[in-house]
C-alpha cells in the first residue's frame, strides 16, 4: 500500500516515514498542502497522512482538493496533528477527513488505523465493482430493449387504422412493450384482430413476437380462420422457442356481413361484447392456455361464436390493465373493468372513458406491467376486401390454361380449412389483381353449403335470428367432430380469354342433395332469404356469370370471369 505523508516539519516527516517503511509501506512525501496535492496527482497513493498547520496551503484546503480529485475512488485522509480540540475535529471532518491521530501517538494505533482504512477501501472497491457491473447490465438490457423495439417495428405491418373500427391505448412499462395489437382484413371482407401478451421484455419478447406477427398476417391474407391461426402460432412457438416464451392472446374474427364474431381467448382477461344502445353485456372468458404452452396434438382450436349487431363493440384488455394496483395496494380488477365496459355508449364514454377511469384509479401510481386497452366496432365497414392492403402486392400473371382437383375426405374436413386451401391454390397459379376477395367469397359460400348442408345436414333456418347463430355453430362444431365419412371434391379449370380469364369451379359432395330446381332459375330469389340466412346463392349469382346445380343437388358449377 502506498502512503502519502504531507508534513511541513522535516523531523516529523522523516520520523513518520521511517515508521511506515519499517511496517512495509511504500512512502512518498510532500512539504506543504500545495505540494501534497501535486504529489497526490503524480503518485496516486492509497492513503494520505495530513498535517493541518502548513504554509502555502493548510491541511483542510489540501484535503478538499485531494477529495475533489479522487472522484468516485475512495482515498482515506487521516489527519496527524498536535491539535486536539473539538473544533479541530469538526473542521477535519468537514474538509473530508476520514480519521484523526493526535501527537504523540502510539505506533500500533497508527498501524491499526491504516489497516482499518485498507479494509474499508476493499469494501468501497467491491461496491464500485458491483456498481459498474450493474451499470453494464443495465446498458446491455437497455440495448436489448432497443433491439427488441427495432425488430418489432420492422416486422409489424400497418393494421387497420380506421378509428371507426378500431381504437386502442397501449402504455408500455419500458421502451418496449410485450403487448401486441394486430389487425387485418380478410380476403372475403371480414376482419381479424389479435391482442397478445408475450412473456418477457426486450429482445426475448421480440423473438417471440416475430412468428406471432408473421403467422397472423400471412394466414389472414390467405383466408384462414382465427382457430387455424391460433393453432399454427401455438405450434410454431412450442416447437421453435425457449419453453418460457409463450403468448397469452385473444383473437377476434368479424365475418364480412358483421353478423357473427368469433373469439379465441387463451389466458387473457375476459372479453366483453357491449350493446352501445342498451348497455347489455356478454362476456367471453378464457377457455384455453396461452399460445406456445401445449403441443400441437394437445391444442384446442375451438372458438366462441356469438351473434353481433352494428350497435355492438368488443372490449379487450391485457393483464397489466386489470392487475394494476394503486398507492393503497388495491387492484383494478376484472369486475371493475366489466362495470366500466358496460357503460360504453359512444366515442366519449368508450375507450376514453375506460382509460380515464383507470388513470383516476391509479392516481400517481405506476403500473407494474404493460397496459393495453382495445375497442372494436362491429358496425359494417365501408371498405371491401379488394380495397384492402391484403390485396396489394399480388403477382400479375398473364392468363394461362390450367386445371386442378382437390378431394377432401372426412378426416381432412375435420381439421383442414378447405376454403383457404382451395383459394390459395388458385392464388399460387393465377392471382387476378382485384379479384381475390370475390373468388374467396364464392368459394366460401359454395364450400360452406357443401359441408354444412350436404355432409353435416344442418338447417339454415336455425340462423333465422341472432339467437339462433350460437346454436347453429355449436351444432356445426359437434357434427364436424362426429363426421367419419363423406367427401367434398373441388374441380378447377381456367382458360384465357384475351387479357382476361374464365375460371370454372365445380364442387361435388357425397351428401344426399336437395331439390335444386328453383336455384337454377336465375330470376328467382329464395323466399327464405333473411338478414341472417339464405343470402349465399344470390350473392354467388351476382359475382358469377353462371351458377348451375346438378346431380341430386350435390353438385354446383359456377363460372367466374375476370379482366385486368
Amino acid at each position: 500500500m502506498k502512503v502519502l505523508i504531507v508534513e511541513d516539519d522535516p523531523t516529523n516527516r522523516l520520523a513518520l516515514q521511517a515508521i511506515l517503511e519499517r511496517f512495509g509501506y511504500l512512502v512518498v512525501t510532500a512539504c506543504d498542502g500545495a505540494d501534497g496535492v501535486a504529489v497526490f496527482e503524480l503518485e496516486n497513493p492509497d492513503v494520505v497522512l495530513m498535517d493541518i498547520m502548513m504554509p502555502v496551503m493548510n491541511g483542510y484546503e489540501a484535503t478538499r482538493e485531494i477529495k475533489r480529485r479522487c472522484g468516485s475512488r475512495f482515498v482515506p485522509v487521516i489527519f496527524v496533528t498536535s491539535l486536539n480540540g473539538t473544533g479541530d475535529l469538526v473542521k477535519s471532518i468537514d474538509a473530508g477527513g476520514d480519521d484523526f491521530l493526535v501527537r504523540p501517538f502510539d505506533v500500533e494505533i497508527l498501524q491499526a488505523k491504516l489497516s482499518s482504512m485498507h479494509r474499508i477501501q476493499g469494501v468501497y472497491a467491491n461496491l464500485e465493482a458491483h456498481e459498474h457491473a450493474l451499470e453494464a447490465h443495465n446498458s446491455r438490457l437497455n440495448h436489448e430493449m432497443q433491439i427488441g423495439q427495432h425488430v418489432l417495428t420492422k416486422i409489424m405491418r400497418k393494421g387497420i387504422s380506421d378509428e371507426s373500427v378500431l381504437r386502442s391505448w397501449i402504455a408500455p412499462l419500458g421502451i418496449f412493450s410485450g403487448d401486441l395489437l394486430l389487425s387485418a382484413r380478410t380476403p372475403a371482407g371480414g376482419m381479424h384482430f389479435m391482442l397478445g401478451d408475450i412473456t418477457g421484455h426486450g429482445l426475448s419478447a421480440a423473438i417471440g413476437a416475430q412468428p406471432v406477427v408473421d403467422m397472423f398476417y400471412s394466414m389472414t391474407a390467405k383466408g384462414f380462420s382465427i382457430g387455424d391461426i391460433a393453432s399454427e402460432i401455438n405450434r410454431r412457438l412450442h416447437e421453435t422457442l425457449y419453453p418460457e416464451i409463450f403468448c397469452a392472446a385473444c383473437l377476434v374474427e368479424l365475418d364480412e356481413e358483421r353478423t357473427t364474431a368469433t373469439l379465441w381467448n387463451g389466458a387473457m382477461p375476459d372479453a366483453f361484447i357491449v350493446d352501445t344502445v342498451t348497455g347489455q353485456q356478454r362476456r367471453v372468458t378464457s377457455s384455453h392456455q396461452a399460445l406456445g404452452v401445449r403441443t400441437d396434438e394437445q391444442f384446442n382450436r375451438r372458438a366462441d361464436i356469438v351473434s353481433i349487431t352494428a350497435a355492438d363493440v368488443i372490449v379487450l384488455c391485457s393483464d397489466g390493465f386489470i392487475e394494476a394496483r394503486n398507492e393503497r395496494g388495491e387492484k383494478y380488477g376484472q369486475e371493475q373493468f366489466a362495470q366500466r365496459a358496460a357503460l360504453v355508449r359512444d366515442k366519449a364514454s368508450g375507450l376514453p372513458g375506460l382509460r380515464a377511469s383507470f388513470m383516476k384509479f391509479m392516481n400517481a401510481s405506476s403500473a407494474a406491467d404493460d397496459v393495453s386497452l382495445v375497442e372494436i366496432s362491429c358496425a359494417p365497414s365501408t371498405v371491401g376486401p379488394d380495397d384492402d392492403a391484403n390485396a396489394s402486392g399480388q403477382r400479375k400473371v398473364a392468363p394461362t390454361h390450367w386445371q386442378a382437383q382437390v378431394v377432401l375426405h372426412a378426416d381432412a374436413l375435420r381439421t383442414v380449412n378447405m376454403v383457404a386451401v382451395v383459394a390459395n391454390l388458385i392464388t399460387q397459379v393465377q392471382s387476378p389483381p382485384g379479384h381475390r376477395g370475390r373468388i374467396f367469397t364464392v368459394l366460401t359460400e359454395l364450400l360452406t353449403n357443401a359441408l354444412d348442408h350436404g355432409l353435416l345436414g344442418l338447417d339454415s333456418r336455425l340462423k333465422s335470428s341472432p339467437e339462433g347463430f350460437a346454436g347453429y355453430y355449436q351444432r356445426r362444431s359437434r357434427a364436424l367432430e362426429e363426421l367419419r365419412e363423406g367427401w367434398v371434391r373441388v374441380t378447377l379449370q381456367h382458360v384465357p380469354d384475351g387479357n382476361a380469364g374464365v375460371l370454372k369451379i365445380r364442387i361435388d359432395d357425397s351428401g344426399p342433395g336437395f331439390d335444386f330446381a328453383r336455384h337454377n332459375d336465375t330470376e328467382a330469389t329464395p323466399a327464405y332469404t333473411t338478414l341472417y340466412r339464405g343470402r349465399g346463392i344470390p350473392l354467388v349469382r351476382t359475382l358469377c356469370s353462371s351458377v348451375v346445380f346438378g346431380g341430386n343437388g350435390n353438385r354446383v358449377e359456377v363460372v367466374y370471369r375476370w379482366a385486368v
